[in-house]
């Protein structure tokens, strides 16, 4: 009776290890949140996913494409996989994490010999724009180096790419920004929805460039008075202006005419 136990939990286990779901079944089954980039690792398989569009409907243009979707999609594979060693700070929230994360998948670049890398599918999801999905088994990427979060603070708080992509992702980047840096006090009380051009420069750290009117205006009336002097205007018995045609050419000949 034990010998016939202990043969059918062999039986049991052999017939799971047959029976194990292929990439392609886990796709289907999970294919609307890998498609949507909130799910990579399903059932010890990663996956990627890439687009590219094609310029022209030409056969070679179209073929580029498909290849190009291709490669976005292992890279982003990669560097997705590179993201899960960011050790994110507690303060943040793990739903603003995992935004980010994503964000942050497109920015960077890691290099990383990965075998068996396979394409699951190249679809044309709209006319010339393909979509590509491949896989790869998770023991294949244990050579894909971290990233750190410093390296992707110093992405995320960069001045210009801050103010780039604020707008996209205002809620997330915001609250980033404040378990990092303290905010600056003129923009306290202030909904970050609500700020203008000005203030999200402040935010971001983007010195603005203001002209000096008020010294533009003293040199315009300075000008002015010199000219008039020049100018010698002198006034007939009948009021009319009459000028002094030879201080006009001195006129002309200092600004440049």
């Amino acid at each position: 009776m034990r010998f016939d136990i202990a043969f059918s939990v062999v039986i049991a286990l052999v017939s799971g290890g047959i029976l194990a779901a292929s990439p392609q079944v886990i796709f289907n089954n999970n294919q609307k949140s890998i498609l949507s980039g909130d799910c990579v690792k399903v059932e010890g398989f990663y996956f990627g996913v890439g687009d590219s569009v094609a310029r022209t409907r030409q056969s070679t243009s179209q073929d580029f494409a498909k290849q190009k979707a291709i490669q976005e999609a292992k890279s982003m594979l990669v560097n997705r996989k590179a993201l899960e060693g960011v050790a994110w700070p507690k303060s943040i929230k793990s739903c603003t994490a995992k935004v980010l994360s994503r964000v942050m998948s497109q920015m960077i670049s890691v290099r990383s010999k990965v075998s068996e890398v396979e394409t699951l599918c190249v679809d044309e999801i709209e006319r010339s724009k393909y979509r590509a999905v491949v896989f790869v088994a998770e023991k294949n990427l244990k050579n894909v180096p971290f990233v750190s979060f410093e390296e992707v603070k110093k992405i995320l708080l960069d001045p210009h790419w801050l103010k780039a992509n604020f707008k996209r992702f205002s809620q997330e980047l915001y609250e980033f920004y404040i378990t990092q840096k303290e905010l600056p006090k003129e923009l306290e009380g202030i909904d970050f929805k609500n700020w203008n051009s000005e203030q999200l420069d402040l935010f971001c750290g983007i010195t603005r460039v203001v002209k000096n009117d008020v010294g533009m205006k003293d040199s315009y009336a300075k000008r002015e008075s010199e000219a008039k002097i020049l100018n010698n205007d002198k006034r007939d018995k009948e009021g009319n202006i009459r000028k002094n045609h030879e201080s006009v050419t001195v006129i002309n000949e200092t600004i440049g005419f």
